[in-house]
Order: C-alpha cells, then structure tokens, then sequence
C-alpha cells in the first residue's frame, strides 16, 4: 500500500490562511446579516471560496460556529495577557483598574462590538454547542481577568479577585444592552466607568478581599457560568 504523502509545509500554511479568512468572514457575515442569516453559503460567499471548501475544514455549522467563538475568544485573550504583563501596548498605559474599565467599557460601546455580542447571544439560544462554548468564553474570560486583579491587588483572595472580575463582566456586558445602540451617551458611559473604577478599587482595599496566603486565581480553569461577557475587542 502507497504511504499517504504528509501536508508540506506551504500547504500547511494556505490550508492555515484559508481557515483564518473563513473566521474573519464568519464574524463579518455574523455582524453584517445576523444569526438568521448565518449560514455556510453565506460565509463561504463573504471568503470567496466554494461552499465545498468551507465544509472541507468546517464539516458542520456548529463547528464553524464554535470555531468562530474560539477565535474571538483568543483575540481578547491576548488582550489580557497585555495587561497582566503589566503594560497594554494597544493603549501604552500602565496597567490599573481604570486602564482595564476603559478598554471593557469603551469597546462594549463600539458599534461592531454590540452587534457581535448581539448576535453571539442570539446565537447561543438556537444551538448547544455554541451555548457551550459562550458559557466557556466567559469563564475563561472572567478567570483572565481574575489574573490581572490579583497582580493589582496582591493581597486578594481567589475569591474575592473572581467576584470583582464578575462585577467588570456585569458592567461590560451591561454597557452592550444600555449603551451600545444609545445615540449621545458619552457623559453616562464616562460616568459608569468612573464610577465603577472607584468601586472596584474601594471594595479590593476592604479587609474582607484579604488573606495571608492568597493564590493567583487559575487562568486557565472554569470560573462556572455567567450570562456576563469580559472580553472585547482588540
């Protein structure tokens, strides 16, 4: 028997390309026609590539839809790993609890953001596994942001540093419902964002957010479910 030839290197890269161009038009066709247009044709159109491509390294919606989540999940991912380094290159500010509200905050207002979200929500509701993997979206996001508490505040418990990273998730994801299609609420996002800064910063000094031997919160673990989103855009 003839031995199966392995993937050069060249096509390993093309095959890699095309992957990553079908994600970017998925999330452009995601925001663009929404959930109800969400569809393999509709993606393999806006990549400009045959459908037959498409279902080559996507077999089924739900794979492609999962892949989508992972993705955007990376790319905000990577976002916390600038600040728990201890510096957001994207801003070129230092990291602090205002740095981080600005980002969430600011990003969840952006048009592409709110419609993303949107739609990833609605999304979620019609299919299982893409509900699996929002609800795991969220933890790590959550966990990600945990990490980077912790390194402001050294002294917080894993707790404590997960409860406050819920209370980010809140205000994030609730700036997408009350802000993200609200014409002229610049003073009242500003407003939020002072707001909850103060209050993230006051209740990480009360002693109850203290122990002698806290550990780092895990960022790589389950956090549990959250209807609360942590990550936005690049």
């Amino acid at each position: 028997m003839a031995r199966r030839r392995a993937p050069s290197d060249s096509g390993t890269q093309k095959g890699r390309d095309t992957v990553d161009s079908i994600l970017v038009a998925a999330e452009d066709v995601l925001i663009t026609v929404g959930c109800a247009g969400f569809t393999a044709r509709a993606v393999a159109g806006r990549a400009d590539i045959a459908p037959g491509n498409l279902t080559y390294h996507f077999r089924t919606l739900d794979e492609l839809q999962r892949a989508l989540i992972a993705s955007v999940l990376r790319r905000y991912l990577h976002r916390w790993e600038a600040f728990s380094k201890g510096h957001d290159r994207a801003t070129r500010s230092a990291t602090s609890v205002g740095g981080v509200l600005e980002w969430l905050i600011g990003d969840a207002v952006d048009p592409r953001t709110t419609r993303l979200f949107r739609e990833l929500w609605a999304m979620a509701l019609r299919s299982k596994a893409a509900a699996a993997s929002m609800d795991d979206f969220y933890s790590q996001g959550v966990n990600a942001a945990a990490g980077v508490l912790h390194q402001l505040f050294p002294h917080l418990t894993n707790d404590a540093a997960l409860d406050l990273a819920y209370l980010m998730a809140v205000v994030s994801e609730g700036s997408i419902v009350l802000f993200g299609t609200l014409p002229a609420s610049g003073r009242r996002v500003r407003a939020l964002r002072a707001l909850a800064t103060a209050a993230v910063e006051s209740l990480a000094a009360r002693p109850s957010a203290r122990a002698s031997r806290a550990r780092r919160p895990s960022t790589t673990g389950r956090a549990g479910r959250t209807g609360k989103r942590l990550t936005p855009g690049p």
